[in-house]
């Protein structure tokens, strides 16, 4: 197991390093507003945390004056959210489904989801409520013994396809039709997710 994680790191951070490094210096514009097919959201969401943190400051982001000072009243919900569940499940110990009801755990997985464009969340939520509910439910065997694989064989599918499709068909120019089942002309749905409060709105040609 140990020599398995060692070979996997190695492999995955030469792997990673090389196909971001063929990117970069491949792709006119990328990590940019100008290239809408290649946003790269989780970039930006880092990005964004470093200027909210180092450049701006806790003290101006969050502090008594700012706009953002009643995110702050956060913390108090999440620490009273747990008790209702509590006491209901101490009033009625006969209703199982109360126990599945865990704040922490439900609050804590919005943290866990993937910076992704809107149009991928549907599908997301879809594989997750049929594997995790309908064939927990009714073929519980079958998702004790093999859940785990799918999720990995899930995750290994969309890091294959995504090559194939980039290699075999986009560094070929080949382009998959825009329309809106597909988030339409930025990939997201949203044409105006660039846009600013400066009035700068992005124009896209088709």
């Amino acid at each position: 197991m140990f020599l398995t994680q060692i070979l996997a790191t190695i492999i995955s951070g030469i792997v990673n390093y090389s196909t971001a490094y063929y990117l970069l210096h491949t792709i006119p514009n990328i990590c940019t507003a100008k290239n809408p097919e290649w946003r790269c959201p989780l970039i930006s969401t880092f990005y964004s945390a470093s200027i909210i943190w180092g450049v701006i400051g806790p003290g101006r982001m969050f502090g008594s004056s700012s706009i953002y000072f009643p995110l702050l009243f956060a913390f108090l919900f999440g620490a009273i959210l747990p008790i209702p569940g509590w006491i209901l499940m101490k009033t009625f110990p006969q209703s199982k489904w109360l126990g599945y009801i865990h704040i922490p755990v439900l609050l804590s997985g919005l943290a866990l989801v993937s910076a992704a464009p809107a149009g991928e969340y549907p599908s997301w939520f879809t594989v997750g409520f049929v594997l995790n509910f309908i064939v927990y439910r009714y073929a519980h065997s079958w998702w004790k013994r093999y859940a785990y694989l799918f999720s990995a064989a899930m995750s290994c599918g969309v890091a294959i396809s995504a090559l194939l499709i980039f290699f075999a068909l986009e560094n070929n120019n080949i382009y998959f039709p825009r329309w809106w089942g597909t988030g339409g002309i930025t990939g997201d749905g949203c044409p105006l997710a660039s846009g600013n409060f400066s009035g700068n709105l992005p124009r896209y040609e088709l």
